[in-house]
């Protein structure tokens, strides 16, 4: 058997009870890698990044209120997720690929508005760093 897979039904078997039911005493305590539950939430926070169809309107409170995000686990290993990098990426071409709240016509737009006032507001909020990334590329967005 390959190590990941012995990893995996070790870890399979952590999610079953405690304790050990012929005597009833609590069988050996498993703990969850830290590194999976980091790889966990940076996964559900870089899907909502995305400003996807069904993300874009949480996406929008990450990047108008949160500078970036950093991930540390107990080992000092870090990882982050740069918003001001993440935005300047963002470059939906079909109505279809954002904010499903609104009606097919006023997505893209909606969305090109909302980038360039988002990239002004961290800029204002996060100082010289946010400033650095797209304002000088939105007007090709704009057009």
């Amino acid at each position: 058997m390959q190590k990941w897979q012995e990893e995996n039904r070790n870890v399979a078997s952590s999610h079953t009870s405690t304790l050990d039911s012929a005597t009833e005493v609590p069988a050996t305590k498993k703990i969850m890698r830290p590194q999976w539950l980091a790889s966990f939430i940076l996964s559900g926070l870089r899907n909502v990044t995305r400003m996807t169809y069904h993300t874009a309107l949480f996406g929008t409170l990450l990047y108008e209120r949160v500078g970036d995000i950093h991930v540390t686990i107990i080992n000092g290993e870090e990882q982050e997720l740069l918003l001001d990098e993440l935005l300047q990426t963002l470059n939906p071409t079909d109505s279809g690929d954002t904010f499903g709240n609104l009606s097919r016509e006023e997505r893209l737009s909606y969305f090109i508005r909302l980038k360039k006032e988002t990239q002004e507001r961290r800029s204002r909020l996060f100082g010289e760093k946010s400033a650095r990334y797209g304002l000088e590329n939105m007007a090709s967005d704009v057009a």
